[in-house]
């Protein structure tokens, strides 16, 4: 297989595997303990296009941490 034609594959599987899952690990930096990470589980939906869409209170621990640095980011779906 052509590597164009695999990596249309692999990014077919990877949404097909994303969509069968609504909840995943959401990663943030925490602000209580500087430079480490706060995850936790996190229901998701995805939009029209494929991007992951999470509410979260204004109340939550991620709230505040995405606050104070905005770098977050998904890591695998809860199974």
């Amino acid at each position: 297989m052509p590597p164009e034609d695999q990596a249309l594959a692999i990014g077919s599987e990877a949404r097909r595997f994303v969509r069968a899952y609504h909840n995943g690990s959401l990663c943030t930096l925490s602000k209580k303990l500087e430079g480490y990470p706060f995850a936790s589980v996190s229901p998701f939906v995805l939009d029209d296009r494929g991007n992951p869409l999470i509410l979260i209170s204004n109340l939550a621990e991620h709230t505040k941490n995405i606050d104070a640095d905005s770098r977050a980011g998904p890591c695998q779906p809860s199974i």
